[in-house]
């Protein structure tokens, strides 16, 4: 009964609303097929524009690969790179454009117009032929990316007259994405332009923040260069162990897991070197007689002063005093 009289008020209002109105109230299926809209959700993402960034690398090295290997399907990439067999080679694995030379037009305006960062992967004694070619051709506004060692933040900014700068220093094992880089940035780099960093250097693995841009030329003796430290030990104790009559292939083995072994029994104990040292050192044992050796050869010595070392030529490569460090004094 009550649903009725419902019905009966909503048919007289809806008499006195066309009289008074003229309107026309038409079912839906009474309508002309070309005035129904149907929206299909797969054909309106199919035909939104693309939202892939821009990278462009003006260097192909093994450093620069690394960031190509894990960006090349989500970014447009687009490379510089003298040497014709490693042109070839970007393009075949990772299918990105190359260009020989920044000289013509038509690459400046790939490479330039409209990208989201620049890579700066050359060596830094060809860093003034960069300048030369493609300075004034650079966005003010762009991201420069650098992993080259030395070359400070202001050095880039004189370089290309822009202000966006990331300075970084990665090391090899990011080749297989064990890695560690440490990162600064010019005070003009903006909270996005920060997130592509870290998005460029997540493939890389662990990193490092630092708002002192001195500790990247420290870092660049310490982790930058360091890995080659290691493979000079790890050489030196497998040729060692071939010399004493050990097959090369065990040598090898016994000295590689040896390393890595030792490295994250390191990391996971959280004690001091020299407490872990000692633990495996018994009095007038093979270990001690071993210690001994190095420390009569002045091993820590020889490590310190080479880890200086890098750190001058850090800072000479920079332009700054290079003349640092307990060398020095003597």
């Amino acid at each position: 009964m009550f649903v009725q009289s419902i019905r009966r008020g909503f048919l007289g209002w809806e008499s006195r609303a066309r009289s008074r109105f003229s309107l026309n109230f038409s079912p839906v299926n009474s309508l002309p097929k070309k005035k129904i809209c149907q929206l299909s959700t797969s054909t309106v993402l199919d035909e939104l524009p693309s939202q892939k960034k821009n990278l462009t690398f003006i260097g192909g090295g093994r450093m620069a690969e690394v960031i190509i290997a894990q960006t090349h399907e989500t970014f447009d990439v687009n490379v510089v790179e003298i040497h014709k067999s490693r042109r070839a080679y970007l393009e075949e694995k990772f299918n990105v454009r190359t260009f020989s030379n920044i000289d013509s037009d038509e690459s400046k305006s790939v490479l330039f117009d409209n990208t989201d960062a620049i890579v700066l992967a050359v060596k830094p004694q060809n860093l003034q032929g960069v300048f030369d070619a493609a300075g004034s051709h650079v966005d003010p506004q762009t991201l420069l990316f650098s992993v080259m060692a030395g070359v400070t933040v202001d050095q880039l900014k004189k370089g290309f007259n822009a202000g966006h700068v990331c300075r970084t220093m990665p090391n090899t094992p990011a080749m297989i994405g064990k890695g560690i880089t440490v990162w600064t940035v010019s005070n003009s780099v903006t909270e996005v332009q920060k997130g592509l960093i870290q998005e460029l250097l997540k493939p890389m693995g662990e990193q490092a923040y630092v708002e002192d841009e001195e500790f990247v030329d420290m870092a660049t003796a310490v982790s930058g260069s360091g890995p080659a430290y290691t493979f000079l030990f790890v050489e030196a104790s497998i040729e060692s162990a071939v010399h004493m009559g050990l097959p090369r292939s065990l040598a090898q083995k016994l000295v590689l897991q040896t390393m890595e072994g030792a490295i994250a029994y390191a990391k996971e104990s959280n004690e001091h070197p020299a407490v872990l040292r000692n633990d495996i050192t018994s009095p007038g044992g093979t270990t001690a007689a071993a210690t001994y050796k190095l420390e009569e050869g002045r091993f820590r010595n020889v490590v310190s002063d080479a880890v200086w070392a890098a750190y001058q030529r850090a800072r000479e490569l920079g332009g700054k005093d290079h003349k640092v460090g307990p060398s020095t004094l003597r």
